[in-house]
């Protein structure tokens, strides 16, 4: 039986990758995604429910993504150190998640067998919310959860031998804009392993948003 759980590490790329990626994405996320989803989907994800319970995202780019890989490949303090696995493709490419004031992400679980949350915000107070929630057991009290609170350059990675359910986990909700960085492997090119709500939190979707969440076989 796979020991599920997620672990927490800090200054997890170079200090100017990190910092070229918070200045290149921090308060630019909406204008950079409106060319790849259009001014009709990004107005209505601003003004409409879906901010509630989903990310602002826009994908990162080629040289920025191999520049990731290549460092958490070369880092000996990290779980990807030397595992060829992650030279091999992404399951989907890196994105950046923006959670905008009043968004979050109810428990979850992904099937990958690799992933990562990198947190970009460079200043972050605790009464801001956006904690990245983990618990130990699929049924839970939600009091029981392990939190982390988002700090710059730092996050949550999760490495098994082979592609695994992972623990459920959350993002609570925010009251200002939480920027990260997320990327899975070993989950295929689909989005149907990431993001699985289980029946019991599905209440936290608002209801004419529920049906974007149900995954089909």
């Amino acid at each position: 039986m796979v020991d599920k759980k997620f672990t927490y590490f800090e200054n997890i790329l170079s200090t100017q990758l990190a910092d070229e990626l918070h200045d290149y994405y921090y308060k630019k996320v909406i204008e950079l995604s409106r060319p790849v989803y259009g001014d009709q989907l990004v107005e209505h994800f601003l003004n409409g429910k879906a901010r509630q319970v989903l990310p602002s995202t826009v994908n990162l780019t080629q040289d920025q993504q191999l520049r990731i890989l290549e460092e958490l490949y070369n880092n000996e303090q990290l779980p990807f150190y030397k595992d060829k696995r992650i030279l091999r493709g992404l399951g989907l490419p890196m994105r950046i998640n923006n959670f905008l004031p009043g968004g979050g992400f109810p428990p979850h679980t992904d099937n990958a067998w690799g992933s990562m949350t990198l947190f970009l915000n460079k200043e972050w107070k605790e009464e801001w919310g956006g904690n990245f929630v983990w618990y130990t057991d699929e049924d839970t009290n939600q009091e029981n959860g392990i939190a982390h609170t988002p700090k710059y350059n730092c996050g949550i990675l999760d490495c098994y031998p082979e592609p695994t359910v992972g623990c459920l986990h959350r993002v609570e909700e925010v009251t200002t804009e939480r920027l990260s960085v997320q990327a899975f492997w070993g989950l295929g090119g689909d989005y149907i392993n990431i993001g699985n709500i289980p029946e019991k939190y599905m209440y936290m979707i608002p209801e004419e948003l529920r049906h974007q969440f149900i995954k089909k076989a």
